[in-house]
């Protein structure tokens, strides 16, 4: 009985891990979209005052779109390995 308990507790704990990573993912990717509308609000409030300004911005938001695929894939991988922990 004793190892019984001890495996649902250590089956409940990576399952609440796996979760965790999950909400952790989702909530990244919220701010991701977040920081996305930012950033084309802010390049269509500057661009008739300031081209340079403008461009910026927009470097910017290329930097994070590119970059967002990487932080993606590293998050995708994580929840996966303690998914298969889990299993």
């Amino acid at each position: 009985m004793k190892n019984d308990s001890t495996a649902a507790n250590i089956s409940k704990a990576a399952s609440t891990l796996v979760e965790r990573r999950v909400i952790d993912l989702s909530s990244m990717m919220d701010n991701q979209v977040r920081y996305m509308r930012a950033l084309f609000i802010a390049i269509k409030a500057t661009s008739e005052e300031s081209s340079k300004v403008a461009v910026d911005l927009a470097a910017l938001g290329q930097w994070v779109a590119e970059n967002a695929e990487d932080f993606l894939d590293v998050g995708c991988k994580d929840v996966l390995s303690a998914s298969r922990e889990v299993h």
